[in-house]
C-alpha cells in the first residue's frame, strides 16, 4: 500500500474534504489538471521503461521513418493509456506523425514464469511493487506532428452493421462506453459506494460493485472522434492485424509499432504473427497498459494465492501507482488522411450472436465512465464495505463496462482511505490484487479454460467424483434461458441476459451449480466460459476465465469438507445465500422463476 507520506499527500486532495460535492465537470477538470501538473506532455515525462517489452530484435527507429503507429487491442482508451502515451513519445522524439489502427478488438500477459495458484499468493507480489507501477499517468497532448496522409473515412454505421454479432442479445443499457461515462461510474462510485464496498460487495441485491458489439463500436467511435481531435489519424483495418497491418506499415512508411497487451491465447498469437511478418528494421514494442504493476514485474512465475501477489503489488504500488500524464495534440501533420469509417457497416460484418440484445444501461465513452466514476465515489464507495456482497443494495462500482480505466479508478479511490478505510482496502483487494493475478494465470497458464489448469489436487478431487450422482443435469440451453429449478440462479441468469453483468457473489453461485448440474467438470467449465463471453459485457477477458476456474475447479483457492459431485472444491449453497442477503428480493428484482425439472438428453 502507498508509504506514509504518500497516504498524507492524498488525505489533502480528498474530495470528501470539501463541503459541496464538485460537478461531474469539476472532476474531469481536476483529473485532467492532475495530468498537465505531472508533466505538459509525454515528451517530458519520465517514462518507466520497465512497464514497455521489446517484442522484435530490433529496437532503434529506422531513418526513413514518417510514422508511428499504435495498434489498439485491448486498451481502448485515448487519456491515461500506457500504451498510446509510449507511442507518442515515440513520434515526438522523432518528429513524425502518430495513428492509432484498430483492428480485432477483444478482450494481458504477465506475472511469472509459473502460474500462481491462488490469489493469495498473487496478492503479496502485486502489492509488493504496486508503489512502483501504481502512478499517475502524465497526459496525452496533441500531436504536433501531422501524418503526411490522412486516415481513411471511418463509416461507423456501417461498422457496426458488418460485425456479425447475435442479435437476440440486447443491448446493454446500464452503462455507456467512453472515458466520460467511465469517469461518471468511477466518480459515483469514489461518493456512493466505496464506504459499503467492504461489507455489501458480495451481497448481489446491494450495488456495492465496481460496475456487445455495438456497445464496444460506439465506444471505439467516441475513441475515433478524440484521436481526431488531437491530430492523431484513426484507422479502422479490414482483417487481423497480422495479416493486414504489415503491408500498411510499408505503405506507409511506418517506422515503429506499439500494441498493448492481452495474455489470451490469440492476441499473443496475433503478437509473435505480426513480429514475424514486419520488416526486420521495424521495432515491436509492447506496453501492458492494463495493469497497474506491468505483469512481467509482478512476478516471474505463476503466483498461486491471493495472499502472495498482494504484498509484490503492493512493494511496487508507490513506483507504478502514479499519475498520468495528457495525451497532448499532436504537432505533427499526417500526409495521408484515414479513410471514413462506415460504423453501422462495421457492426453488421462483426462477427457475433445477434439474438443477443444491446446493453442499455450503461452507455460506452470516457465522460459515461467518469460519470459512473464519480456516481460510486459520491454515493457508493461510503458503503461499499458493508454492502459489496449483497446483491439487493446498489452499492458496487459498476465499472465492469470500463475495466481499462482501472488505473484512474484506483488513483481515486486511494483519496478515500481515511474515510472508508475498509471500503478502499477491499475494493483494491479486489479491483487491483484479484484482477492482476487473473492475468498472470492466463499469462503462464497455457490451460487457463480447461480443467488440465486446476492443481493436482483439484484435478485429483474432480476426478473422484467424477461418477457421482447428480440430482438435476441441464443442458446449455436450458441454462441459457435461465430454466432451472432454482429460481436464484435463474435471476443471476436474467441479470447476466438483461444487463450484460452479474453480481460478483451471485457469480460464484452461479459458476458453482452449473458444476453441481452437468455431467462433467469439462461440461460445466465449456458451459460458464460460454455464457460468460456470450452475454457478459466485459466476457473474453482474463478475469472471466479465471473466475469460471476458480468456481469450477478451484484455482487460486484451497480444498475444503469432500462431498458429492464437487469432491473437495468450495460448494456454496442456496442456505448459505439465504444467510447472507434477501434473496427473495433479489428474485424479485430479476424475476427468475422455479421451473419443473426436465433432465437434458
Amino acid at each position: 500500500m502507498p508509504s506514509a507520506a504518500k497516504k498524507r499527500k492524498l488525505a489533502s486532495s480528498n474530495i470528501e474534504n470539501t463541503t459541496t460535492k464538485p460537478t461531474l465537470s469539476d472532476f474531469m477538470n481536476e483529473i485532467q489538471k492532475k495530468r498537465e501538473d505531472t508533466a505538459n506532455s509525454i515528451l517530458n515525462y519520465d517514462f518507466n521503461k520497465k512497464r514497455v517489452r521489446i517484442i522484435s530484435k530490433v529496437q532503434l527507429v529506422p531513418d526513413y521513418c514518417e510514422g508511428v503507429v499504435y495498434w489498439m487491442s485491448r486498451d481502448c482508451r485515448v487519456q491515461d493509456n500506457w500504451a498510446f502515451l509510449f507511442a507518442q513519445k515515440l513520434a515526438l522524439k522523432n518528429e513524425v506523425p502518430l495513428h492509432v489502427d484498430a483492428h480485432n478488438i477483444i478482450p494481458c500477459w504477465i506475472a511469472s514464469e509459473k502460474q500462481e495458484l491462488t490469489v493469495w499468493g498473487m496478492r503479496n507480489k502485486i502489492y509488493s511493487k504496486l508503489d512502483e507501477y501504481l502512478t499517475e499517468f502524465p497526459p496525452v497532448i496533441k500531436h504536433p506532428y501531422t501524418s503526411n496522409f490522412d486516415p481513411k473515412p471511418i463509416d461507423w454505421d456501417g461498422a457496426i452493421k458488418a460485425t456479425e454479432v447475435d442479435k437476440s442479445v440486447g443491448p446493454i443499457e446500464w452503462a455507456s462506453p467512453g472515458y466520460e461515462e467511465a469517469m461518471k461510474m468511477l466518480k459515483n462510485f469514489l461518493e456512493m459506494k466505496l464506504k459499503i464496498f467492504a461489507t455489501k460487495r458480495n451481497d448481489p441485491t446491494q450495488d456495492a460493485l465496481s460496475n456487445l458489439s455495438p456497445w464496444f463500436h460506439f465506444g471505439l467511435e467516441k475513441v475515433a472522434e478524440e484521436c481526431n481531435n488531437l491530430n492523431i489519424p484513426f484507422h479502422l483495418l479490414e482483417g487481423n492485424a497480422p495479416n493486414v497491418l504489415p503491408q500498411w506499415v510499408i505503405d506507409k512508411k511506418i517506422g515503429a509499432v506499439v500494441c498493448d497487451f492481452l495474455p489470451l491465447r490469440t492476441p499473443m498469437k496475433w503478437v509473435e504473427e505480426l513480429k514475424g511478418k514486419l520488416k526486420e528494421d521495424i521495432p515491436l514494442v509492447q506496453v501492458d497498459a492494463h495493469n497497474i504493476v506491468p505483469c512481467w514485474v509482478t512476478s516471474k512465475k505463476q503466483e498461486y494465492t491471493i495472499w502472495n501477489i498482494r504484498t509484490k503489488i503492493n512493494g511496487k504500488l508507490e513506483e507504478y501507482l502514479t499519475e498520468f500524464p495528457p495525451l497532448i495534440e499532436h504537432p505533427y501533420e499526417s500526409n495521408f488522411t484515414a479513410e471514413a469509417i462506415d460504423w453501422d457497416k462495421a457492426i453488421e460484418t462483426r462477427e457475433a450472436d445477434k439474438t443477443v440484445g444491446p446493453i442499455e444501461w450503461a452507455n460506452p465513452g470516457y465522460d459515461e465512465a467518469m460519470k459512473t466514476l464519480k456516481s460510486f465515489l459520491d454515493e457508493r464507495l461510503k458503503i461499499f464495505a458493508d454492502k459489496r456482497n449483497d446483491p439487493t443494495e446498489d452499492a458496487l462500482s459498476n465499472l465492469s463496462p470500463w475495466f481499462h480505466f482501472v488505473q484512474r479508478v484506483a488513483l481515486c479511490v486511494q483519496n478515500y482511505q481515511f474515510q472508508y478505510e475498509e471500503s478502499v482496502k477491499l475494493y483494491m483487494e479486489e479491483a487491483v490484487s484479484h484482477r492482476e493475478l487473473a492475468d498472470n494465470f492466463c499469462f503462464y497458464s497455457d490451460h487457463y479454460d480447461d480443467i488440465k489448469g486446476a492443481y493436482n489436487w483439484a484435478q485429483k478431487t474432480l476426478e473422484d467424483h467424477r461418477k457421482d450422482k447428480r440430482t438435476h443435469i441441464y443442458s446449455l440451453e436450458q441454462l441459457s434461458k435461465a430454466e432451472t429449478h432454482d429460481e436464484l440462479w435463474n435471476s443471476a441468469q436474467l441479470q447476466l441476459l438483461k444487463e450484460g453483468k452479474m453480481h460478483g457473489f451471485m457469480r460464484m453461485y452461479w459458476g458453482k451449480k452449473i458444476l453441481e448440474w452437468t455431467p462433467s467438470p469439462e461440461d460445466a467449465l465449456k458451459y460458464a466460459i460460454y455464457l460468460n463471453d456470450h452475454y457478459s459485457i466485459d466476457g473474453r477477458d482474463p478475469n472471466g476465465y479465471a473466475g469460471c476456474m476458480w468456481s469450477i475447479s478451484g484455482v487460486h483457492d484451497h480444498g475444503w469438507t469432500e462431498r458429492a459431485v464437487f469432491g473437495k472444491v468450495r460448494y456454496i449453497s442456496y442456505d448459505y445465500c439465504k444467510r447472507k442477503f434477501d434473496v427473495n428480493a433479489f428474485v424479485e428484482k430479476y424475476g427468475g422463476k422455479k421451473h419443473k425439472y426436465i433432465a437434458a438428453k
